[in-house]
C-alpha cells in the first residue's frame, strides 16, 4: 500500500509539474501576442517601453558582465558621469538579470536581450502566482485566472509601457508567500524554509532592491494582519515561522554584504529621487483605467484618466469593477472565516497606503493619509506608493481563485465572472502602444565609432542625459567610451552644479554659454562632443564655438575638442561658473522688470515669459509661461504693488547677488518660501532665491545691476 501511495503521489507531482509548464507556456504566449507582435520585424528594431528609462536597463545588461570581465569594480562605474563616476548600489541596476541574460546579450545584442526579458517578466509573474493559487485553491482554471490577474495586472501593464524592467521582476513575491504557506503547513522544515526563502529574497534584491524592501515591509504587514484574525492554533504556527524568516534575512545580510557595503558607505540618499506625493495612486484610478487597458483606450476615459496621469504619476491602481464586486462578494461570504477576513483587510490596507502621503482625487490634492508618517522615516521616505499596488493584485488573485473554485458557486456565475475579469483587464490591443522605434544612429550600432573615438576617452553625447538615449547607445558600443553625462536617475549634484548641464537638460539658453561649455569640457577632460542628426539644429550654434570643422558619420556629428582651446579654463570651478550665471540672470531680470514697469506694463501680468515676449529678455531664455520657470527663473507680482525676482542656485554662488541687492529688497527668501537666515538652514544646493522689491527698490536695484552687470539690457522694441 505504501508503494502504491508513493507512486500515486509521484504521478500527482508530475501532473502538477506538467500543468505548471503548460501554464507558463500559455502566459508567455499571451505576453508575446499582447506586447511583442512588433518584434517579429526584428528583436532590436523596437524597444518595449516608451521612455528613456529603458536605456538604463539596456545599459545595465551590458555593464555588469563587462565590468566583471574587465576586472573593474562593478558597483562604481566611471563609464558614466566621468571622471567622477557613479555608485550603482542605489540605482535600479538589475545585476542578476544582466548575468542570467548575458548569453542573449552577447549573441543578439542588448536591445534584443532587454525586449526578451520584458516579455518573460509577465509570464514568470503569472506563473509564480498560479503556483501559489493552485496550492491554496487546488483548482487549475481558477488558479490560471489568478495568475493572469497578477501577471497582467495594471501595475505590470504600466511598467511594460514605460519600460521599467526592474519593477517587472515581481515573480519572487508569490514564491515567498508560497514558501511561507509550505512552512505553515509543515511541508518543509525550518532549515529548508530559511534557505529557500533567503534564495528568493536574494533573487528579488538583485533584480529590484525597491521590490525587496517593499516585500519585507508588506510581508510583515501581511503576517500581522493574518495573525490578528487567525484562530489560536494558526496564531501559534504563524509565531513559529517568524524566527526562520528572520534567519533567512540574516542570510541575505551576510551573502549580500558587499552590496550593502557600497550602499551604506556612500550614505543614505539625502532626498527621494522622485516625490512620493507625485507617485501616488489617485482615488479615481481605482475605478477608471489608464490607456494601457483596452477598456481605458477610448477618448472619453482618456480625458478622465488624464486628470491623474499628468506629469510622472503612475496609474497602477485600477481594480476594475468585476474584481471589486468579487472582493465584496468574497468578503460577504467569507467574513466569518479568519483567512477570508484577513485577505479583504490586507487588500484594503495596502490600497489605502498606495494613496500616498496625501489624498488625490482627479489630480486634486487633499488631506494627509497614513503613509505620510512613513515619509519621515529613512529609506521608507523614498518608497513610491503607486508601486505598492502589486501586493493587492496578488491578494486579489488568491481571492478569485478561492471564490471560483468553491463548489457552492454555480458554473454560469463562474464563467460570467471569469469573462468579465478578463475583459476588463485586457491590455491595449495596439502594438504601437507598447513599443518605440529603436532609432539608434548607425554610428553606435555598426562600430563606426571606432574610426573616430579612442577607447575609454570621455565624450559628451547630445541629446544629453534623460533627454535622449545616450545610455542605450553606449551599451550598443559595448562601453567603448566614457560619458561626462548619463541617465542613472537624478544627475549627481557635482554635475548639476555646472550651469551647462542644466542647459543641456532644459534646453533654455543661458548667458555666456560658450565659456560655460568650455569650462565644463576642460574640467571633465572631454575630448569629443557627439551630436545626433536629430539634435543638430538645436546645438549647432553652440558647437560651432568649439572648432571650425567637424566630421559627420552614421547619423552623428563629431566635434573634436582641441586641448589648447580649453587650457585657460582648467582652473575654473563649478561654483565660479554658477556665480557668473546666477549674477547675470538675476541682473537681467532686474533690468528687464524695471524697463517693463517703466513702459507701463501691468505688474499683475509680470512673468519671465512676458518679458521675453516683449524682447526685454534674450530670446530662448524661457519656454514656459509660469512665474517660476522650469529652468530656475522667478518673476512675478508681490504684495503692496511690489515685484518678486529670483533665480535658483546654490547658496555659495548666490551670496554675491544677495549682498549686492540686500539693501534694496524689502524681504529675502532662501530657500523660498523660507525667510533667509544667516547661514541658511537645511539643504542649500540648487534652491530658489527670491527677493521682494518695492517699485522704488526695484528701480535702485536695476540701476545697480546696469552698472555692475556683464550683460547689457536688451533694448525694447
Amino acid at each position: 500500500m505504501a508503494r502504491l501511495a508513493q507512486e500515486y503521489r509521484a504521478r500527482e507531482y508530475r501532473a502538477i509539474g506538467l500543468c505548471g509548464l503548460l501554464s507558463l507556456a500559455g502566459y508567455l504566449a499571451l505576453a508575446i501576442l499582447s506586447f511583442g507582435r512588433a518584434l517579429f520585424e526584428g528583436l532590436s528594431s523596437f524597444v518595449l517601453g516608451k521612455s528613456t528609462d529603458t536605456g538604463f536597463y539596456v545599459w545595465s545588461l551590458v555593464w555588469w558582465p563587462h565590468a566583471v570581465a574587465a576586472g573593474i569594480n562593478p558597483f562604481i562605474t566611471k563609464a558614466v558621469w566621468a571622471p567622477l563616476g557613479f555608485n550603482l548600489s542605489w540605482a535600479a541596476a538589475i545585476p542578476l538579470a544582466s548575468f542570467v541574460a548575458y548569453p542573449l546579450t552577447a549573441s543578439l545584442g542588448p536591445v534584443a536581450s532587454y525586449n526578451l526579458l520584458v516579455l518573460l517578466c509577465p509570464a514568470l509573474a503569472a506563473w509564480s502566482a498560479f503556483l501559489l493559487c493552485r496550492y491554496i485553491s487546488d483548482s487549475y482554471w481558477p488558479s490560471f485566472l489568478g495568475g493572469y490577474i497578477f501577471g497582467f495586472s495594471p501595475y505590470i501593464l504600466y511598467h511594460i509601457a514605460i519600460g521599467h524592467l526592474n519593477l517587472l521582476f515581481v515573480f519572487p513575491i508569490p514564491l515567498a508567500v508560497y514558501l511561507v504557506l509550505l512552512r505553515l503547513d509543515d511541508q518543509i522544515r525550518d532549515t529548508t524554509f530559511s534557505l529557500l526563502l533567503a534564495a528568493v529574497f536574494i533573487t528579488q534584491f538583485l533584480l529590484a532592491t525597491e521590490l525587496f524592501a517593499t516585500l519585507v515591509v508588506f510581508g510583515a504587514i501581511g503576517i500581522l494582519v493574518f495573525y490578528a484574525f487567525a484562530e489560536h492554533e494558526l496564531r501559534e504556527r504563524i509565531a513559529r515561522v517568524i524566527k526562520p524568516v528572520a534567519i533567512s534575512l540574516a542570510f541575505v545580510a551576510v551573502l549580500l554584504a558587499p552590496y550593502f557595503y557600497y550602499m551604506f558607505t556612500s550614505g543614505f540618499p539625502s532626498k527621494p529621487v522622485n516625490s512620493p506625493t507625485a507617485y501616488s495612486v489617485d482615488v479615481l484610478n481605482f475605478f477608471i483605467p489608464s490607456p494601457a487597458l483596452l477598456v481605458g483606450a477610448n477618448s472619453l476615459l482618456i480625458r478622465v484618466s488624464d486628470t491623474f496621469t499628468q506629469g510622472r504619476k503612475e496609474p497602477t491602481g485600477y481594480l476594475c469593477l468585476p474584481l471589486l464586486i468579487v472582493l465584496i462578494w468574497f468578503g460577504y461570504r467569507r467574513w466569518g472565516d479568519p483567512i477570508g477576513k484577513a485577505l479583504v483587510i490586507f487588500v484594503s490596507v495596502i490600497c489605502v497606503l498606495s494613496i500616498g502621503p496625501r489624498l488625490h482625487f482627479a489630480g486634486h490634492v487633499g488631506p494627509g493619509m497614513p503613509w505620510k508618517l512613513a515619509t519621515h522615516l529613512p529609506l521608507l521616505n523614498s518608497a513610491l506608493p503607486s508601486r505598492f499596488m502589486i501586493y493587492p493584485f496578488l491578494a486579489l488573485a488568491v481571492v478569485v481563485s478561492l471564490l471560483l473554485s468553491a463548489r457552492d458557486m454555480s458554473t454560469p456565475w463562474k464563467y460570467a465572472a471569469t469573462a468579465l475579469i478578463v475583459l476588463f483587464l485586457l491590455p491595449d490591443p495596439l502594438s504601437g502602444y507598447w513599443v518605440a522605434t529603436n532609432a539608434s544612429p548607425e554610428f553606435f550600432t555598426t562600430e563606426v565609432f571606432k574610426q573616430y573615438l579612442i577607447r575609454n576617452e570621455t565624450v559628451v553625447v547630445l541629446p544629453y542625459g534623460m533627454t535622449g538615449n545616450s545610455m542605450l547607445w553606449q551599451a550598443e558600443s559595448d562601453m567603448y567610451y566614457r560619458m561626462a553625462g548619463g541617465y542613472t536617475s537624478a544627475p549627481p549634484d557635482a554635475f548639476l552644479a555646472w550651469p551647462i548641464t542644466n542647459y543641456f537638460l532644459h534646453k533654455d539658453a543661458i548667458p555666456d554659454a560658450e565659456d560655460q561649455l568650455k569650462a565644463f569640457l576642460s574640467t571633465h577632460d572631454v575630448r569629443a562632443v557627439l551630436v545626433t542628426d536629430e539634435a543638430w539644429p538645436l546645438w549647432k550654434p553652440l558647437m560651432s564655438t568649439l572648432a571650425t570643422s567637424f566630421q559627420h558619420a552614421g547619423g552623428v556629428y563629431i566635434y573634436r575638442v582641441p586641448a589648447e582651446m580649453l587650457a585657460r579654463y582648467r582652473t575654473l570651478t563649478a561654483t565660479e561658473m554658477e556665480t557668473r550665471l546666477d549674477t547675470a540672470r538675476f541682473d537681467a531680470l532686474l533690468i528687464a522688470a524695471q524697463q517693463y514697469v517703466a513702459n507701463g506694463g501691468e505688474v499683475s501680468k509680470l512673468t519671465p515669459f512676458e518679458l521675453q515676449s516683449r524682447r526685454l529678455l534674450p530670446s530662448g531664455w524661457v519656454s514656459d509661461r509660469d512665474i517660476r520657470t522650469g529652468n530656475g527663473l522667478y518673476l512675478g507680482p508681490a504684495a503692496n504693488d511690489g515685484m518678486a525676482v529670483g533665480v535658483t542656485g546654490s547658496y555659495e554662488a548666490l551670496k554675491p547677488t544677495i549682498e549686492r541687492y540686500r539693501g534694496f529688497a524689502r524681504e529675502i527668501y532662501f530657500p523660498y518660501p523660507r525667510k533667509l537666515s544667516e547661514p541658511p538652514r537645511g539643504n542649500t544646493f540648487m534652491r530658489l532665491l527670491v527677493m521682494d522689491f518695492s517699485r522704488d527698490g526695484l528701480a535702485k536695484a536695476a540701476q545697480a545691476a546696469k552698472q555692475a552687470s556683464a550683460i547689457s539690457p536688451v533694448p525694447a522694441k
